[in-house]
């Protein structure tokens, strides 16, 4: 090209300047052009130039570079006296020669251009990818469509308004004025300090008692349960509109429960004390009865609490018996033991029900429906989890809201970290039936039972524990509680066998030797031989201070002769471990405690 195009020195000048704005590039689109009309060119040659320029689809900097580049390849054309339109023709098709210019100056840009066009494409790829994100976020919306509450309330709703004591146990407690902090404690003993005050209690409130031996008459408490807020109530720290699904339901009833039963420890005790077997029995009866209300709900605290109150009604009869062992007769240890024997086992696969319905109702108002099972986290679902989380300490905070726009950016993200629905359903109900099988087998058996495959490749890694974090926080704990159930079980086996020592002696005059073994005991006193839950070997039983000490092997598989770890090793809770935890010692049932 020559040198002396009038063009040529102000285009350099100008392509040399820095691109720094939108704005300055829109005037350098403008001055391209402008910069081709004014270049003196033939009609023709300039609407080529015009045609070719625009066509390359360079930055507004590299097309005034292509247009003053191709202003003065005509200009030179015409200075050796070629035809415009013969310059035209051997120029060729712009569409052509665009594509060739376009190609030879992306080739030729640095590399910092380069990569700085790759971040502008995608980042502005990532923008349409979470706009798109944004929208079918906050497009979901939760589907309520099963009443869960109403199957957790279903054998409290059928129990006709007659036959229930919750009003009846409600009024008691209430006008018992329970003793707080400097009052007579519940669980004092003959002897203790405190247990003046207690009987003095006892006798203070004998209409209170009336009327809780009136509720006791009763077949069924006929409790139900409510959500603890009513749905769209704000959260008062973080202003967040609570979930209103079975995770709010109160279990009020349960403190009454638990507080009427260490009434009825305090007066079975002070019964036997007094030497009435009657009043004693009765209020073992009504231990069992207590127990038996708090299993009308079908979940694991539920349970937990009815086994709390069967540990105490056998509590009971082994206080009684050692503050006076001829306190029974033969007839009444017997029917004592029918009662034992015929009370529910608390803590079963049944009991799992609730938690089942519990994440069931949790998915359905977190999550979309797609009618088959499956669905997205919704805005709603992610603030009630983080709020779930806050209120459990796992999280700090109250919850994520609207109000801070950075949080309400980020909620999309979501749908990236979160499970499908259906995912977490199968993983969450894989954790159960496995946990039920556990209760179905011998507890020997339960600790070797593996963990599901399914959650154990779920929260494998940090991206599976965020993916199915809502199942691994809410999953109640299985082994301890699976461990619970089987306690209950050999509290209950313990019971009926001391009661079958005690008729033994009541016969013979004597408790049979352990050395005899279950002879002289099953089936004259004992339906069975009750077996030890660690090992499946029979329970064993020594005679101490006159009284029977009844144990199992301790994790260690040694009979140590019904002597507790001590202490420091953890006592009666760390006999009772899986084998993998064995420390030195037994393991005792009864007496309850240890």
């Amino acid at each position: 090209m020559s040198a002396d195009t009038p063009a040529e020195e102000p285009a350099d000048r100008e392509a040399n300047q820095p691109e720094s704005a939108t704005v300055r590039g829109f005037f350098r689109r403008s001055e391209w052009t402008r910069r081709v009309e004014a270049s003196g060119l033939a009609t023709a040659s300039r609407d080529l130039v015009l045609a070719t320029v625009r066509a390359t689809k360079l930055r507004p900097k590299e097309k005034l570079a292509v247009a003053d580049e191709l202003i003065a390849h005509f200009h030179d054309a015409d200075r050796q006296g070629v035809n415009p339109a013969e310059a035209q023709h051997d120029f060729g098709d712009p569409a052509v020669a665009a594509k060739l210019i376009r190609r030879a100056k992306k080739r030729n840009r640095g590399f910092l251009s380069k990569l700085k066009t790759c971040v502008w494409w995608a980042l502005g790829a990532f923008a349409v990818f979470y706009a798109v994100l944004a929208i079918r976020f906050y497009s979901g919306e939760p589907r309520v469509s099963v009443d869960h509450l109403a199957r957790l309330n279903a054998v409290a709703a059928a129990v006709p308004d007659r036959e229930r004591a919750w009003p009846l146990l409600q009024e008691a407690m209430s006008n018992l004025d329970l003793p707080t902090r400097g009052g007579p404690p519940l669980d004092a003993s003959p002897g203790d300090s405190a247990w003046p005050s207690l009987i003095g209690f006892l006798n203070e409130h004998a209409d209170p008692l009336d009327t809780l031996d009136a509720a006791l008459a009763r077949p069924a408490l006929g409790w139900e349960a409510s959500l603890a807020r009513p749905p769209g109530d704000a959260d008062a720290a973080g202003g967040v509109a609570p979930l209103s699904s079975l995770m709010e339901v109160r279990l009020d009833h349960l403190h009454q429960l638990r507080n009427a039963a260490g009434v009825l420890r305090a007066r079975g005790v002070h019964a036997a004390a007094a030497g009435d077997a009657a009043g004693t029995a009765a209020a073992s009866a009504g231990l069992l009865r207590l127990a038996n209300w708090a299993l009308e709900h079908p979940t694991l605290i539920n349970a937990l609490v009815a086994s709390s109150v069967q540990a105490k009604a056998d509590g009971l009869l082994a206080e009684a018996l050692t503050l006076d062992p001829e306190l029974f007769s033969r007839f009444e240890l017997r029917r004592l033991q029918e009662r034992v024997r015929d009370r529910p086992r608390p803590v079963t696969d049944e009991a799992l029900l609730g938690e089942r319905l519990i994440f069931e109702d949790l998915l359905q108002r977190m999550f979309t429906d797609d009618g088959r099972g499956g669905g997205r986290i919704t805005p709603e679902g992610v603030r009630g989890f983080a709020t779930m989380l806050g209120a459990a300490g796992s999280l700090p905070g109250s919850g994520v809201t609207d109000s801070n726009p950075v949080e309400a950016s980020l909620l999309p993200l979501a749908l990236l970290v979160s499970a499908s629905r259906s995912d977490l359903a199968a993983v969450h109900r894989d954790a159960m039936d496995a946990a039920a099988a556990g209760f179905r087998v011998p507890l020997h058996q339960a600790w070797e039972l593996p963990t599901p495959a399914a959650l154990d490749a779920a929260v494998d890694g940090p991206l599976g524990a965020m993916r199915y974090g809502m199942v691994t926080q809410l999953l109640p704990a299985l082994d301890a509680t699976r461990r619970d159930a089987f306690e209950s079980d050999a509290r209950r086996d313990a019971a009926l066998l001391a009661l079958a020592l005690h008729r033994h002696r009541l016969a013979t005059g004597s408790f049979p030797e352990p050395s005899t073994g279950y002879a002289k005991l099953v089936p004259a006193y004992l339906h069975e031989i009750p077996l030890d839950p660690l090992h499946g070997t029979p329970m064993r039983w020594t005679i101490r201070d006159g009284r029977p000490v009844i144990y199992g092997l301790g994790a260690d598989g040694d009979d140590d002769g019904g002597v507790l770890p001590t202490e420091e090793a953890g006592g009666n809770r760390a006999a009772f471990a899986p084998p993998e935890e064995a420390v030195d010692g037994d393991w005792i049932a009864w007496p309850p405690g240890g």
